[in-house]
């Protein structure tokens, strides 16, 4: 599931440095854990 994050939700000297892209790599392997914690429980 793919996820959008608009610039300007990100502070200008943050913008460019791949912030974003962090954020969404966690939210991702967040969201994976939680799907395989309730998918194994």
């Amino acid at each position: 599931m793919p996820f959008w994050i608009s610039p300007v939700f990100i502070l200008p000297r943050y913008q460019g440095k791949g912030i974003a892209q962090m954020v969404i790599q966690l939210i991702e392997v967040v969201n994976d854990a939680v799907f395989y914690k309730v998918k194994y429980s």
